[in-house]
């Protein structure tokens, strides 16, 4: 019995057997009949070794992998290097100083993230604009001054103005001379503090983010 071999048709896939005589001729496919060569059988694949590593599915095969000499650098997403010995952008070629620069100053490429960040034109702010970026920040101080100096006047002076009003109660205390009232200035006094307390916490932290945490305008960008 003569011997056969179990071939597949490349454009069909239909598998079938033929004598093994036909091996490295050109027949036809008895379903397509796409013509096609006759493949010698594969060897054996050596038996597998239990002590050798396991392989990853992204593993390149072994002979796949590059040749690098022991003073080769093998990073072709790093910088580069020409004949001179000049670290270069991998993006733009231009020469970095220094040579262990992270952002490229000239196209900004950034060799860490392996991205290109972009790059825009600026303009320094004036000095008029830095006074009118600074100015809510300052009304807010005067504010917060102006309120001291209302509750301080109103603590001084509210009895007084209360005094013959519609809260005047017309009698006077035995004990301290004083006219009684209907509702005490204290308690005028009070809601007065709590409403200036309230504004003042907001204006206050206004100022603070302006004047101390950001005290320079954006600037304008001229060129993306």
């Amino acid at each position: 019995m003569s011997a056969t071999l179990e071939i597949t048709c490349p454009k069909c896939r239909k598998e079938f057997k033929v004598p093994a005589a036909l091996t490295g001729k050109t027949i036809k496919c008895k379903a397509c009949t796409t013509p096609f060569k006759v493949s010698p059988p594969a060897p054996a694949a050596p038996p597998a070794d239990a002590d050798a590593p396991i392989k990853f599915k992204d593993d390149p095969e072994p002979a796949k992998r590059p040749s690098v000499s022991a003073d080769e650098d093998l990073d072709p997403y790093g910088v580069q290097q020409d004949d001179s010995h000049i670290a270069r952008c991998p993006f733009c070629a231009q020469a970095l100083d220094p040579p262990d620069t992270k952002i490229c100053q000239e196209c900004g490429y950034d060799m860490q993230q392996r991205k290109r960040h972009a790059t825009v034109v600026t303009a320094e702010a004036t000095g008029e604009e830095v006074f009118q970026h600074l100015l809510p920040g300052i009304l807010c101080v005067v504010l917060i001054v102006a309120l001291l100096v209302v509750n301080v006047i109103c603590f001084l002076n509210m009895r007084d103005w209360m005094t013959n009003g519609m809260l005047d109660a017309g009698e006077k205390d035995e004990a301290t001379g004083n006219a009684k009232f209907i509702l005490p200035p204290l308690c005028f006094n009070l809601w007065i503090g709590l409403m200036s307390l309230a504004v003042s916490f907001f204006a206050g932290k206004f100022a603070v983010k302006r004047l101390i945490l950001n005290p320079k305008p954006e600037e304008k960008i001229l060129k993306k």
